[in-house]
């Protein structure tokens, strides 16, 4: 059975799901300018984020911030990374809240995985009709 903490990151991650941005999400990078963005490439390459200059000799990423509650397909005005609350912007929380979590989702399915094995192989003792 699953974890209370484990739940509580499946039902944060399906929060997340359907409130960032649609995926597929793809870098596209730039020779031409010397630039890389993350886009969602069958949208027209709906910025999901990207990097401007910050500074002399620095970087700053942006978001796309929309009206809430419904964007659509269309992107939203690019802000700052520094302009927004990162803990609650849905693209930004996705990101840190897969790859904070990824361990665990690795090993879910791995767990997943070997107990449908476990419950072929029981199938099969029972019953080699019911097997598969």
């Amino acid at each position: 059975m699953a974890s209370d903490l484990a739940l509580e990151v499946l039902d944060e991650l399906e929060r997340l799901e359907n409130s960032a941005t649609p995926g597929p999400w793809v870098w596209d990078r730039r020779d031409v300018d010397d630039t890389v963005s993350l886009v969602h490439p069958q949208r027209g390459w709906l910025i999901v984020m990207d990097f401007v200059r910050h500074g002399m000799q620095s970087g700053m990423a942006r978001f796309a911030k929309w009206k809430e509650p419904e964007r659509g397909g269309m992107g939203g005005v690019m802000v700052k990374a520094s302009d927004i609350d990162l803990t609650t912007h849905p693209d930004a929380r996705i990101i840190t809240t897969l790859r904070n979590h990824a361990r665990d989702l690795i090993e879910a399915a791995r767990e997943r995985d070997r107990l449908r094995e476990e419950v072929v192989q029981l199938k099969a003792s029972i019953s080699p009709e019911s097997a598969g």
